[in-house]
């Protein structure tokens, strides 16, 4: 009675080896258990049998463990989630839970059955509203994902070139500073009544063209990635753009520039200034009387030479303005080109830009007569275009620099030989 006794506690604590035994076990916890359960067996011999069952049946679980665990972890993960939504179409929740996937309850098709096959426990129940916002080829949501074919060509209008570059006079400085000797007074002759008459001694006087050059300039900043993937050659585009700046701006310098940072042919007070009649407070009340008394200022200031390569030069509207213009015949006053002669304004050519005054405004400048090489252009440094793309910002952002800077000057160098038309003021 007693040795049956001892063998009902031995299986006892056999099985409680075994049921201890979890489904996250290792084979190394197997093999202490199977130690174990010999230690016990030692205690009561007429349990062989049943422990060599036992014994059996925990050697096909180490087999099977071994095998599913070898399997499982000579996946690469790429295989793996890819044999967890194979079996998760396939409704294969076996295999799906074994390759790390999680079981969603789905109340329609789930039953209590199911619950106590996968022994899953608590579910979480995923609603419709919290599965997120589809992703589509609309405006708010993927459309950066959907492939768009971009020109290697920016659609743009260009900006005028300069009207006025080459020909105003340019000199090359040498320094930042420079100083042109200009004639004030010329020399005059008188006639002696005999050979023992006295001559007359004559003083020419002189006065200086200050020449003081400025600096011009700008930067930009983009990134590695955005000149690597970019379709467009953006260095030379940029260099493009900064160009036709410079040109737009060497215009307003010449012609329509208050002290920013040149005084130009408009705001010079050494030119000749000509206000318009009483009333005539808009540049559409002009008339060709106009513009004669702008030659006669010429002459007066500095002679007939000084009307010499002269021209007009305006803004189109102003232009337009005058070419509606007749006479008391009803014949239109401007004279077209024809046979090879260019279009004149009272026989003078003329130059257009944008430069140039467009607005109505009252006793306001807008229209100039002169020659334009009398006003000075200095070169100090030419146009320079640089790329910076070994800085610190470039270490840390990916950032590249591209600069434009130009050194130049501009100053009236005989400011008399123009005139200026002006809006009256009331």
């Amino acid at each position: 009675m007693g040795d049956e006794n001892k063998d009902v506690k031995v299986k006892t604590k056999v099985e409680e080896m075994i049921e201890s035994i979890g489904s996250e076990s290792t084979v190394a916890d197997y093999k202490d258990t199977l130690k174990a359960i010999f230690g016990q067996v030692q205690e009561g011999a007429n349990l062989k049998e049943a422990v060599t069952d036992l014994q059996t049946q925990v050697a096909k679980l180490v087999e099977k463990t071994v095998k599913e665990r070898g399997s499982t972890e000579q996946l690469t993960p790429a295989k793996r989630n890819s044999a967890f939504f194979r079996a998760a179409i396939r409704r294969q929740y076996d295999e799906a839970i074994k390759h790390g996937g999680r079981i969603v309850r789905d109340d329609k098709e789930w039953s209590a059955e199911k619950d106590e096959k996968w022994n899953i426990g608590a579910f979480q129940t995923a609603e419709k509203a919290a599965l997120g916002t589809v992703l589509r080829g609309d405006a708010t949501t993927g459309s950066y994902l959907v492939p768009t074919e971009y020109e290697s060509e920016v659609f743009r209008l260009a900006a005028d070139a300069s009207v006025m570059m080459g020909k105003v006079r340019t000199v090359d400085m040498a320094a930042r500073d420079v100083y042109w000797p200009k004639e004030l007074t010329a020399v005059s002759l008188t006639w002696v009544t005999d050979e023992t008459t006295a001559k007359t001694e004559t003083n020419p006087t002189f006065t200086q063209v200050h020449l003081e050059c400025e600096t011009c300039a700008a930067w930009l900043t983009v990134t590695d990635e955005l000149v690597e993937d970019s379709l467009i050659n953006l260095a030379d585009f940029f260099q493009m753009q900064f160009s036709e700046a410079w040109g737009q701006e060497f215009d307003k310098q010449v012609l329509n520039s208050n002290a920013s940072p040149f005084t130009s042919m408009l705001y010079d007070t050494s030119c000749n200034i000509r206000n318009m009649a009483a009333g005539k407070t808009d540049y559409s009340d002009i008339d060709f009387e106009d513009l004669i008394d702008m030659e006669n200022d010429i002459v007066d200031s500095v002679g007939e030479r000084g009307l010499v390569g002269a021209y007009f030069i305006m803004h189109r509207k102003v232009f337009n303005a005058l070419r509606t213009l007749k006479d008391d015949d009803g014949n239109y006053i401007y004279q077209k080109p024809a046979d090879g002669v260019p279009a004149t304004i009272w026989n003078y050519p003329y130059i257009l830009s944008d430069q140039m005054p467009s607005s109505t405004a009252a006793d306001a400048p807008f229209l100039i007569l002169g020659n334009p090489k009398y006003w000075v252009h200095g070169n100090r440094v030419g146009m320079k275009f640089q790329t910076y793309n070994n800085t610190i910002r470039n270490v840390d952002y990916d950032q590249i620099f591209y600069k434009f800077r130009i050194r130049q000057a501009f100053v009236g160098g005989i400011p008399e030989a123009f005139a200026v038309l002006e809006t009256a003021a009331s």
